[in-house]
């Protein structure tokens, strides 16, 4: 019997080097991430001040549920979630599968400019739909000097076409995003496939990974929107007339 240590085959070096890259990053994420989600858990069914924290049990958790602002902002936010997200991939994968016919001419401008809006920071396209639904806006003057309608209608300050105004400035802005995901599952593995059984399938691996992936991260970014960009959407668009009321109540008391 020999004891010569036995030499290590090329997939455990594989294996070994791919945890050795992946090592830092889980560290990171760890620390950065899921450690601050636990504390926040475990902090959410605690109260007090500062290091004096006591354990307060689902106190926290009622009062918030007997919030009349808490309760209206989830309705807002499930409003734009049933509309925005299946608009939104419904219209990105036509425009995908309309960019991805060989035939079509200047394929490269207009996925350009159809992926173009993405790039644009909240606060720019915030300005530009404040400017087209303005009272003196564009989309008023097309649709008073056509006979649509008699007067100006304020879209901004009215609650539901404030929300549709909303909703297209989002749709705008990430369809193609979601866009460019769909083309290149219908690019990189040849053209969907369809099955007419009574019904019509994609059964491109790929597809369905980038459908996958869109509907997630569409539905991340209409529960989870970045506080920071909010912030600085509310300093873009204009405060509404009941908000403007609220304010000169309070400064009044």
């Amino acid at each position: 019997m020999s004891n010569k240590p036995r030499k290590m085959t090329l997939e455990k070096k594989h294996n070994l080097t791919g945890w050795a890259f992946l090592a830092p990053a889980t560290f990171l994420i760890a620390v950065f991430s899921f450690w601050p989600m636990i504390k926040a858990l475990v902090l959410s069914f605690q109260t007090g001040k500062g290091t004096n924290m006591q354990m307060a049990g689902f106190t926290n958790y009622i009062r918030m549920f007997q919030n009349d602002v808490f309760i209206q902002s989830i309705k807002n936010t499930f409003f734009y979630f049933i509309l925005q997200v299946p608009i939104m991939l419904a219209v990105a994968l036509v425009l995908a599968c309309i960019l991805n016919k060989k035939d079509l001419r200047f394929k490269g401008f207009f996925r350009t400019m159809i992926f173009l809006p993405c790039t644009t920071s909240l606060v720019a396209y915030s300005i530009i739909f404040r400017s087209l639904f303005a009272n003196n806006g564009l989309v008023n003057y097309v649709l008073v000097n056509f006979g649509i309608l008699d007067k100006p209608y304020n879209f901004l300050t009215q609650p539901f076409a404030a929300k549709m105004v909303i909703i297209l400035a989002l749709l705008w802005r990430w369809t193609g995003y979601n866009m460019v995901f769909f083309l290149s599952g219908l690019q990189f593995l040849g053209k969907p496939e369809f099955v007419h059984d009574g019904s019509t399938h994609f059964i491109t691996p790929l597809f369905y990974f980038g459908k996958g992936y869109c509907t997630i991260l569409s539905i991340r970014r209409s529960f989870l929107p970045n506080r920071r960009k909010q912030r600085e959407k509310m300093k873009a668009l204009p405060v509404s007339q009941s908000s403007q009321a609220g304010k000169q109540t309070r400064s009044r008391q």
